[in-house]
């Protein structure tokens, strides 16, 4: 069964689209300014690809964000997500650790440092550091979350629709 995201809030959506749309429009400018000199082609061929490519890169986040989800597979967990979902085996997972909270009372869950991912107002995805976890694995899109720790050494953050029906699925899961 698969356990989606929250939806992302307006403010991210607005965030991604802008960036995307930044991207686009600087590529212009800047292929426009450059010019098509043949000296200077291959520049404004380059700068725009780039900045093309970003633009692309950003849409690409907000729509795999829109299609992330959670599910309990076999004996694994998949966590199906843009640039970090992986298949996380049940053994990995400390069954103790396995709850659910509310991302604003967490003190310990809250980011402190972003190691290698993408944070927007509302969205965080991707690799964290947090007060209380240590290295964590986040794809936050809400506040209500469901999260775990791993025999791996990181802690895994993951903000669903469905936190209980999670809860219920991965419990029963670690108890086979």
């Amino acid at each position: 069964m698969n356990f989606p995201l929250h939806p992302l809030k307006p403010a991210s959506r607005t965030w991604l689209a802008a960036i995307a749309a930044s991207c686009v429009v600087l590529a212009v400018v800047c292929f426009a300014r450059i010019g098509f000199a043949p000296a200077t082609a291959v520049v404004a061929i380059l700068v725009f690809a780039t900045l093309i490519s970003q633009a692309a890169f950003f849409a690409w986040i907000g729509a795999g964000v829109a299609r992330a989800h959670v599910s309990v597979e076999g004996n694994h967990v998949v966590l199906s997500m843009p640039l970090y979902g992986r298949s996380i085996d049940l053994d990995r997972i400390d069954a103790a650790s396995l709850s659910k909270v509310d991302l604003n009372q967490a003190e310990a869950l809250k980011p402190t440092w972003r190691t290698n991912g993408l944070s927007v107002s509302g969205l965080n995805l991707g690799w964290f550091r947090t007060r209380g976890a240590g290295k964590t694995l986040m794809a936050m899109t809400g506040s209500d979350a469901v999260t775990w720790k791993t025999r791996d050494g990181y802690a895994v953050v993951v903000s669903v629709r469905d936190g209980d029906g999670l809860m219920h699925a991965m419990q029963s899961a670690l108890t086979r």
